[in-house]
This record gives C-alpha cells, structure tokens and sequence, in this order.
C-alpha cells in the first residue's frame, strides 16, 4: 500500500506495487526566494494545488471620437503576467497540537513583508522579496512578487488551534535588474521571422529549435493567446534558449 508519506515526497519516485505497477509520485509547487541576507529560502507546498490559472493581457486606447459601434485603437502597453493558485490544502492533524498557522501560513505571509535588500551597488531598497514558482519541468513560470494571499482555517483542535487551512494565493509578474539584463542580451542573440501561409507554431518551433515542443517558447514571446491563427506575414521573436 503507497502511504500518505510517500504520496507527499518531493520529486520523481517510483515505487512498485504488486505484480510490479509503477506509482509515480509527483513534484511539489514550490516557492523560492532570496531573504535580505541573500540566503536561498524554500517553500514546498504540502500537497498541489487544486487549479492554477495564468492570466496576460494588453492595453489599448481608442484614437476616434466617441458616438461609433466600434472604435480604432491603438497600443498602448503590455500588462504583467498574474499567475493565480486556488484550492491549497495545509493539513496538520496529523501531528498532534501542531498550528497550520504557525507551520504554513506564516511563513507564506512573510512573503508579504517588507525588508530591506541591498542592490549590487550597495543602495538599500525596501519591498517583498522577489519570487520563483517552480513545478517540475513546468516552463511557464516567471520572476514575480506574492499579492495577495487569502487563507480560511476550516478544522481546529479541542483548544483552538487551527489544524486545517484552504489557501489561495495571486501573484504578479516583475522585471528584476537581472532579468533586463538577460532580456536585452536575448533581444540581440534573438532571431525573428515570418509567417508563412500554412505555418503553425509547432511547425516553426520544430524548425527553428529542432523541437516542435517549444512553441510555447515562441508564444510567449510574442503574446500569442490562439496558437492556432497566426496570419501570414506576421513578424515572429524567436528568443534565445536557456
């Protein structure tokens, strides 16, 4: 029988069970982060998320007057990325007395704190610290800051203490000076190119990477929301890979 222990290990295990199945036991959601001091800090998650949305949008003004069923735009800027988690499950009744508050939740809150960082020129700036989500091989993540963070304790102990909490948490994309950095020496080592009628972004990815699974790659940096229409002639990124 595979234990609640097992089921919750971090990583990639296979155990074997009976006539030889394989049980794959599968990667934490992770939180990591520099502290003021710049020591790594990790947050693996309890158990995973029950959903996780990504959300990116754009923004445009209208360049007509008013009184017209529809107006011409015009861009005016990109907005960040917002990843949003929902249907966490911090469970401590397991381990006698023990607060989900004390064990979990605070130290998702610190998150929300603010400190004092020192940049690489030695000048003191105060914000939350910078964030990494990391889920196994997922490519989707980003350098981003903790929001919002909402949290309902639904068990507690015959003293009080909450022992059961569901969780959700709403982050926000955020340029580092690190990431300009890596962002501008892409723009130069990247390539661009056009669409041609019958592409897709498969295809491209495929032809350009050698690998037809990076077309995310391509449609992220690019602001595809529909990988499956992209007109000809578009002018496509086709960034570097890390």
């Amino acid at each position: 029988m595979l234990t609640t222990q097992m089921m919750n290990y971090k990583g990639q295990i296979k155990s074997k069970l009976g006539m030889g199945a394989d049980v794959t036991v599968l990667n934490k959601l992770e939180l990591t982060y520099k502290d003021e001091k710049d020591k790594d800090i990790a947050f693996v998650f309890q158990y995973n998320p029950g959903s996780l949305s990504i959300k990116k949008g754009v923004e445009w003004e209208n360049v007509d007057g008013n009184q017209k069923d529809v107006q011409a735009k015009q861009f005016k800027n990109g907005n960040a990325k917002t990843v949003g988690i929902k249907d966490v499950l911090f469970d401590t009744t397991s381990i006698g007395n023990m607060s989900v508050y004390t064990n979990y939740i605070q130290a998702l809150e610190s998150m929300l704190m603010v400190r004092t960082f020192k940049t690489k020129k030695g000048k003191e700036v105060k914000r939350p610290p910078f964030i990494t989500l990391k889920w196994g091989k997922s490519p989707y993540f980003f350098t981003c800051i903790l929001k919002e963070l909402d949290y309902e304790f639904t068990m507690f102990n015959k003293e009080g203490i909450p022992i059961r909490a569901k969780v959700e948490l709403s982050f926000e994309e955020v340029v580092t000076e690190s990431s300009k950095k890596q962002a501008v020496k892409n723009q130069t080592k990247a390539k661009t190119y056009i669409v041609k009628t019958g592409d897709t972004l498969h295809g491209i990815a495929n032809s350009q990477y050698k690998n037809p699974n990076k077309w995310k790659v391509i449609a992220t940096a690019n602001g595809i929301d529909d990988p499956m229409y992209i007109p000809a002639g578009t002018k496509l990124t086709l960034p570097v890979l890390t």
